[in-house]
């Protein structure tokens, strides 16, 4: 009567929360079946059943992180897009300011008289009647009597 031999391999994985994923399986060898050659496929075969779902897990968030990197590479090429044109812009007004400021300086440089400037803007003004002219009270000033 031939003896039967039987192979276990049982693999336990940590998942990390507080719970384990176990696989176990169980072979019978056949007369002429090598135990050790036997052995090594039911290894390979209960690791790669343990990490199976790791592995789908693994390609399914690298496929929503490069669908995420490609959206964020659009966008970004769109800013990049929008900073040009603001900048084309801001070149546009800033040379518009120059040429505006040039030719209002010119103008008011040409066309301005001493009669023209207000005396309470004038910084060099050091006039009291200036202040006596804005005045309400002309009781509590001392200057009032030379006028």
């Amino acid at each position: 009567m031939p003896t039967t031999q039987s192979i276990t391999v049982k693999r336990t994985e940590n998942l990390g929360n507080y719970s384990n994923k176990v696989i176990e399986e169980t072979i019978l060898l056949n007369e002429g079946e090598d135990p050790d050659e036997e052995r090594r496929k039911l290894i390979l075969k209960i690791e790669r059943s343990l990490h199976e779902d790791t592995r789908q897990q693994v390609k399914e968030e690298i496929g929503e992180l490069r669908q995420e990197k490609s959206k964020l590479n659009s966008e970004l090429r769109e800013l990049r897009e929008r900073i040009r044109k603001y900048k084309t812009v801001l070149e546009m007004h800033q040379a518009f300011i120059e040429s505006a400021g040039d030719i209002l300086k010119a103008d008011f440089d040409d066309n301005t008289t001493e009669s023209d400037v207000d005396p309470l803007l004038d910084p060099e003004n050091k006039s009291d009647s200036i202040i006596d002219t804005y005045d309400d009270d002309d009781d509590d000033d001392d200057d009032d009597d030379r006028y």
